[in-house]
C-alpha cells in the first residue's frame, strides 16, 4: 500500500516522494541529530498510546524483508498472544485499561503514574509490572541486534523520565553479565517524526 501512496503523490506532485512510518522516521531523527547522534546503531522505542520501534544502522532505516523490522508492539512478553504483547501491556492506553479493570473506575495513564508516585499500592504494582515488561522487551532487543544505544521516546516515558533508571536496572538483570546497557531518553520531542521525515526526504 505504501508503494501506491508513493506512486500517487509522485504523479500528482511531479516530485520524488518517500514513504515510511512514524516510528521509523522518529528513530531516524533521534539517530542522526537526537539522543543517538554519533552512534552507529540506534534502536528507538516509542512508548505512547501505542508501542512502536525503529532500528537505524549506519544512518539508514533497517526495514527487513517484509518491512516490519523493529515493529516490537507485538513482541510477546506474557502468555496471552494479543494482550500479552508489549503494546498490550505497556502502551499508555493499556496501562489505563489494566488499572481501570483492577480498580473498577476509569483512569488515564497519567493518573496511574501519579497514583504510583503517591504510593497507591495497586497502581505502584501496575507500574512495577510496566517497568519489568518494558525491560523484558529491551533485553530481547539487546540480545537480538546488540544496538549501541536504545533511545526511549513517546509520551509515556517523556512524561515519566525517572523510570529510565529503574528500567536500566531491570534490563541488566536480563542480559549477560558485562553487557553494556546504554539507554537514553529521546530529546527530539513531539517533532521527532517531522524532523525524521525531512531527513529521509533528503537522502
Amino acid at each position: 500500500e505504501c508503494f501506491k501512496v508513493k506512486e500517487y503523490f509522485e504523479k500528482e506532485l511531479n516530485l520524488p516522494v518517500k514513504v515510511n512510518n512514524d516510528a521509523n522516521v522518529a528513530a531516524l531523527s533521534e539517530a542522526i541529530i537526537g539522543a543517538g547522534k554519533g552512534c552507529e546503531s540506534v534502536y528507538y522505542v516509542t512508548l505512547s498510546t501505542g508501542v512502536g520501534g525503529g532500528f537505524i544502522y549506519k544512518g539508514e532505516i533497517v526495514s527487513g524483508f517484509n518491512s516490519i523490522a523493529a515493529e516490537i508492539g507485538n513482541m510477546i512478553i506474557n502468555e496471552d498472544m494479543n494482550l500479552g504483547g508489549l503494546e498490550g501491556q505497556c502502551s499508555g492506553s493499556n496501562i489505563a485499561r489494566i488499572a481501570s479493570s483492577k480498580l473498577g473506575n476509569k483512569l488515564t495513564a497519567k493518573e496511574v503514574f501519579e497514583g504510583a508516585k503517591e504510593d497507591n499500592s495497586v497502581l505502584s504494582d501496575i507500574i512495577r509490572d510496566w517497568v519489568i515488561n518494558v525491560s523484558k522487551a529491551i533485553a530481547n532487543i539487546i540480545v537480538t541486534v546488540d544496538p549501541e544505544v536504545i533511545v526511549l521516546g513517546g509520551s509515556v516515558i517523556i512524561n515519566n523520565p525517572d523510570f529510565i533508571e529503574d528500567i536500566k536496572v531491570e534490563v541488566k538483570k536480563r542480559v549477560f553479565e558485562g553487557i553494556e546497557v546504554n539507554i537514553k531518553l529521546a530529546n527530539m520531542g513531539d517533532d521527532a517524526g517531522l524532523v525524521g521525515a525531512g531527513i529521509l526526504a533528503e537522502k
